[in-house]
């Protein structure tokens, strides 16, 4: 065993000019904000590399260009890296820069961009996506823009009308007293419909269906009313179905807002 103190260190590193080869342990004791091992380029001395140890054995590398930033540190295993902490592991680029991940994915500022595929047998936590803004959390938005008319009012009365007023005529309006209003929204892949809520000046009836963009029937999800949240058989999206919400509007002074639906991880 090779022991080191202070500044015996210095004495002694001038004794040798080329490489030295130590059996056994080396033990550098120095005060605690020193450093304990200093590694100079051979080319300028001003650019270094330190290991400092201090209480409770906390461990810092430090490297230093002395006329940029290129220090750069890289651990070039030939096998696999292990990082294995007691407590958190932490990666904290400085402001500007970012997380390189295999080339590809760019991680900053709590952004994600280069990922072609995420995949997961179990999602866990908030399900959420910029990919489309209505998407909020773990609902997804029903604006007027996904309502249309049926046909029950014939071939004169289709369409939806928007009232912008403020007050009792605001919202989605019908063209005709028989016609129904209509809701389509697709469901996230893997992510399930639970709920359904339609927002509207009055209690109307409410029914959603699953549908298939390759098939001419509906199934029954669920029934309810407006204003009221309404428990539906949860339904798995899949690359084909999409769910149907019919609003039971009688007449043309009916008048509906737009609705929320609820989704969670498939189980």
């Amino acid at each position: 065993m090779l022991k080191w103190i202070g500044h015996q260190v210095e004495q002694f590193k001038h004794l040798f000019k080329s490489d030295i080869e130590i059996e056994g342990s080396i033990i550098s004791n120095q005060t605690n904000g020193s450093n304990d091992i200093k590694i100079l380029s051979s080319i300028n001395s001003d650019d270094f590399c330190t290991i400092a140890t201090t209480t409770n054995g906390a461990t810092t590398i430090t490297t230093v260009d002395d006329d940029a930033a290129s220090a750069h540190f890289e651990v070039a295993a030939d096998g696999d890296i292990t990082l294995d902490a007691a407590g958190q592991i932490k990666l904290e680029p400085a402001s500007g820069n970012n997380i390189l991940l295999d080339g590809t994915i760019v991680i900053d500022e709590g952004v994600i961009t280069g990922a072609t595929s995420i995949t997961s047998t179990t999602f866990i936590g908030t399900w959420f996506t910029g990919a489309s803004p209505k998407i909020f959390s773990n609902q997804i938005k029903l604006i007027p823009s996904d309502f249309m008319a049926n046909d029950d009012g014939g071939n004169e009365n289709f369409g939806v009308g928007f009232v912008e007023t403020a007050g009792g005529n605001y919202g989605m309006r019908t063209a005709g007293d028989a016609v129904k209003l209509f809701a389509f929204t697709s469901i996230p892949e893997g992510m399930k419909a639970t709920d359904v809520i339609i927002y509207a000046k009055d209690a109307y009836g409410v029914e959603v269906f699953e549908a298939q963009i390759n098939a001419t029937t509906m199934t029954s999800l669920g029934t309810g009313f407006a204003k009221t949240s309404i428990n539906i058989t949860d339904t798995a999206s899949t690359l084909r179905n999409f769910l149907v919400i019919q609003v039971n509007t009688t007449v043309v002074t009916d008048r509906v807002y737009g609705g929320l639906v609820t989704i969670a991880a498939q189980d």
